[in-house]
């Protein structure tokens, strides 16, 4: 299960929910990620796989604690993505 959620960017939704966790407003939030999930594609790399300092380019909202946010572990334990499987 945990490999077929890191398919598809299935986690872009939680950095979404953390920026607005973080004060940031929904609609800017989703337009963030659609640009770091741009970004991933044309890198080839998901986007935990992204720094600090990358992230921050984006918006300066990000902090260390995004990682463990975003982590596929901590979304299976909420039982978000499971109905998607």
């Amino acid at each position: 299960m945990r490999e077929a959620v890191k398919k598809g960017f299935l986690n872009a939704t939680e950095v979404a929910d953390y920026l607005v966790k973080k004060g940031v407003p929904f609609r800017d939030a989703h337009g963030i990620v659609g640009q770091i999930v741009l970004h991933c594609e044309e890198a080839g790399k998901p986007i935990e796989a992204l720094a600090l300092p990358e992230l921050q380019t984006f918006c300066p909202a990000f902090g260390e604690d995004v990682f463990d946010y975003i982590a596929y572990d901590t979304i299976l334990k909420k039982g978000i993505k499971n109905e998607m499987l």
